[in-house]
């Protein structure tokens, strides 16, 4: 290890048994640009944190993303991106810009797209996709929607994607098998998944782990760090960088890379 990775680990390490991890901390949102306080370990990732666009770290990380992509690139020319469900303010942040062609797009509504199923018309048309917490929910095998990504984009095109990942658990897939379903509700409180496997056979799925409470989204998988990187070179994504580094400034915590943020390169 060099001396500034050495010098790196030992900040880090020391930042971890701080009282300065447990600060208020002062940032900017960079959506709506108000200054906000908070308890720094009250930057969860999904909470909305901002007190005037109730904005999440998740989508302050995927502004940041995208000022990096566009502060390098597209300066002369209007900056074609599709979103997929993303939420509210988000999506009402990026169509404020003249600079950018934006859609956000949905699975079961128009406009629509479908990562298994794309519309031609879609294909090799966008400079920046953005894929924020969708490959959790695809089926089985993930690879295939990871390469209509690649698809989506114009030569030199670049992915932004979030997907949450964990140091310390395995790459999982729970229902590789899972050929079609449906959520079902058993009691007030308790919903059960009954699906078809590659045989046609009906199976009950007990215990399922929805995302955005019970019955909204299906969790397929539990990605790692490592996992993701593969399937991205295997789709023929290039340059592959990670952001996991925390960005305070902007409200932005990584709980120490444990999740963050890919720009993937075609």
């Amino acid at each position: 290890m060099n001396f500034k990775n050495k010098l790196r680990a030992f900040l880090s390490h020391q930042l971890s048994r701080s009282p300065l991890k447990n600060r208020s901390i002062k940032w900017k949102c960079n959506l709506c640009y108000e200054i906000n306080f908070s308890h720094i370990l009250e930057l969860h990732r999904e909470a909305g944190n901002c007190k005037s666009c109730n904005s999440s770290v998740r989508q302050r990380e995927i502004v940041q993303a995208l000022e990096m992509v566009s502060r390098f690139q597209y300066k002369t020319r209007k900056l074609s991106v599709i979103g997929m469900s993303d939420p509210k303010p988000l999506a009402d942040y990026l169509s404020t810009f003249d600079s950018i062609d934006y859609t956000n797009t949905f699975f079961d509504e128009e406009p629509r797209l479908d990562l298994l199923n794309l519309n031609p018309l879609q294909v090799g048309g966008s400079d920046v996709v953005i894929c924020s917490d969708v490959l959790e929910h695809v089926p089985y095998p993930p690879i295939a929607s990871v390469e209509n990504l690649h698809k989506l984009l114009k030569p030199q095109g670049k992915l932004i994607l979030t997907v949450p990942w964990f140091k310390n658990i395995e790459y999982v897939e729970h229902y590789p098998w899972l050929v079609s379903y449906r959520v079902e509700r058993v009691n007030q409180n308790g919903m059960v998944v009954t699906g078809l496997d590659k045989a046609g056979l009906e199976v009950v799925i007990p215990n399922p782990v929805f995302h955005g409470g019970p019955g909204a989204t299906l969790e397929m998988r539990l990605f790692t760090l490592v996992e993701l990187r593969r399937l991205l070179k295997v789709a023929g994504f290039n340059r592959i960088q990670v952001l996991k580094r925390d960005a305070l400034q902007f409200g932005i915590r990584r709980d120490g890379g444990n999740i963050g943020t890919i720009i993937a390169s075609k």
